[in-house]
């Protein structure tokens, strides 16, 4: 694709567009648009990416009540909110992706063809050469689940971006497409899973962290590190394409896979083996694509087919389980971290 820019930039005072509600902020966009708040000082920019999937508003409903603030950060920020066609689809925030478009934050590299390989791109240029101090990429879980960084490198500087939001933190080890794996050889990038959407503390947890982002003089001073809790590359759990999904207190003879309704509980704690996560039809543990660290464990060894019921086979942290079929089948079902 080619032509005119798809990020529209918009020009301050911003207070025109916010509205009395995140909705009436969300109309006043009229597709991808990019925001600069001007710091106080001459130091290196850092940078916020929000709704690059428009069914995670924390890190935009956060975005609307700091704008709101009038803010004077020490340095300049740049903020991008990506996907506000999706996001404006009515129900309003429901929608991962457009209708017939494909998943954003899959696009962050070549071949970049279609509508959404050509606004990663634009993204992806304007970042690069802006090449700020660190960006920070605001998410939520689907489901009910507690906030966490996810990083494709753990060092100090990432862990002190994880800290401003949560205390938690996860090293992603497969390769997706994400803007923050685009970027981070180039400076630091952090996803923040601010929490589910369903979980009204997400928002508090979007507007906490992107306060103590944007006001602290020095990113990289502070407090110690050593409080944040890491945990090492997960194990992606997808259905194998063409089978079928559903979500219920029970099996369903309806799908090739049945997940309980509830399995979102299980992102919180650590869930202990012998845990039913659902049940599984014909194909057994075959339904299961794995997609994990080389040399991880194997499939078999965290989970296990028994009688028909799909159990944890290990003690584990399960991780962005979500009840929302068309995310578990599109993205995947959860990520598993077995316990040492």
């Amino acid at each position: 694709m080619s032509g005119e820019p798809l990020i529209r930039d918009l020009e301050p005072p911003y207070a025109p567009l916010l509205g009395e509600s995140p909705e009436e902020f969300l109309n006043s966009l009229k597709g991808p648009s990019w925001f600069v708040v001007k710091g106080s000082g001459s130091g290196r920019p850092r940078a916020i990416m929000t709704l690059l999937h428009g069914n995670e508003p924390s890190g935009f409903r956060a975005l609307r009540r700091w704008l709101a603030s009038d803010p004077t950060p020490p340095v300049d920020i740049h903020i991008c909110v990506a996907s506000v066609e999706a996001a404006s689809t009515p129900p309003l925030f429901t929608w991962r992706e457009r209708r017939d478009g494909r998943d954003l934050n899959r696009a962050f590299r070549a071949p970049y063809e279609d509508y959404e390989g050509s606004l990663a791109k634009e993204i992806l240029d304007r970042l690069l050469k802006l090449n700020p101090e660190a960006l920070v990429d605001l998410h939520n879980t689907s489901g009910s689940g507690p906030s966490f960084g996810l990083a494709a490198v753990v060092d100090e500087r990432h862990k002190r971006l994880s800290s401003f939001f949560s205390e938690r933190m996860v090293r992603l080890g497969s390769s997706l497409g994400t803007l923050m794996e685009a970027t981070v050889d180039v400076f630091p990038a952090l996803i923040v899973e601010c929490g589910g959407v369903p979980d009204s503390e997400s928002d508090a947890v979007a507007l906490q962290g992107i306060k103590a982002f944007t006001e602290s003089e020095s990113l990289w001073g502070g407090p110690e590190t050593d409080t944040v809790e890491f945990y090492e590359k997960p194990t992606r759990i997808k259905l194998k394409k063409g089978l079928r999904l559903v979500y219920a207190d029970s099996r369903s003879d309806e799908a090739d896979l049945t997940l309980r309704d509830d399995i979102d509980r299980l992102n919180h704690g650590v869930t202990a083996s012998g845990e039913l996560l659902g049940w599984l039809h014909g194909q057994g543990l075959d339904a299961l694509l794995p997609e994990g660290p080389a040399g991880g464990p194997a499939l078999e060894t965290m989970l296990r087919e028994r009688d028909g019921r799909l159990e944890t086979a290990c003690e584990m942290k399960i991780l962005l389980a979500t009840t929302r079929s068309d995310i578990g089948v599109s993205d995947c079902l959860f990520y598993i971290i077995p316990s040492s």
